[in-house]
């Protein structure tokens, strides 16, 4: 049987390539999500051996809590904002609008 890692369940941030996370020969810690005996494979996730970031950030946030990050990007629905490092973070929109206060990629805001 062979245990595949879908690319998807290699890391909880975006990679461009499977080499970015894990090198051939690399002993690593998964969890099993499916055997499939028909086909021989089991699917595996070295992802869901990791702390959710997502997790970690609600835990150790309150509602209303202003959290400042980085504008990395705008598009016409919402600015996208990156909290230490990696995370991506949008504002909930009202009437479908992006808050007026942001105003351009690349400024800090909250």
């Amino acid at each position: 049987m062979d245990g595949l890692i879908h690319v998807s369940e290699l890391s909880w941030k975006h990679i461009d390539h499977p080499s970015q996370v894990v090198a051939v020969g690399d002993e690593v810690d998964v969890e099993v999500l499916d055997v499939d005996f028909s086909k021989e494979r089991i699917s595996l996730s070295l992802k869901a051996t990791q702390s959710d970031p997502w997790q970690v950030f609600a835990d150790s946030h309150s509602v209303d809590q202003l959290v400042y990050g980085r504008v990395t990007k705008l598009v016409p629905s919402a600015p996208s904002s990156r909290w230490r490092g990696d995370r991506r973070i949008g504002p909930h929109l009202r009437d479908g609008r992006a808050p007026r206060r942001v105003t351009r990629s690349g400024r800090h805001g909250r």
